[in-house]
């Protein structure tokens, strides 16, 4: 299931302009449709998939296991916890399938 993530910016019709790395931290840069601007900032990643960034619809985080988020934690712990401060995060394209997808322990958004 998936829960859609406020970033302070509607995200239908907005594109990812870029994206960058620092440490364990990602940074995205998304453009709304009205040109406005949101910095997201994932930290602490540990799983990043780009399926062909470009039009998106919305940022959700994925409740359910994706094979991304079972990979990125089975690499992380040797024991697996019932628990771990990881979400998966999604940019989903226009035909709902994500274009982007992060493994990270929590987020900030920042306009402008």
């Amino acid at each position: 299931m998936r829960i859609e993530v406020e970033v302070g910016i509607g995200l239908a019709d907005a594109e990812i302009v870029s994206y960058s790395s620092d440490n364990s931290d990602v940074t995205v840069i998304v453009k709304a449709w009205n040109e406005t601007t949101v910095r997201i900032t994932f930290n602490d990643v540990i799983g990043f998939l780009d399926v062909g960034i470009g039009d998106i619809t919305a940022l959700c985080q994925e409740t359910q296991a994706t094979s991304l988020m079972l990979t990125a934690i089975g690499r992380m712990y040797e024991s697996v916890p019932e628990v771990t401060p990881y979400h998966c995060y999604q940019f989903l394209a226009v035909d709902d399938f994500p274009a982007m997808e992060i493994i990270a322990a929590s987020h900030t958004a920042v306009k402008g």
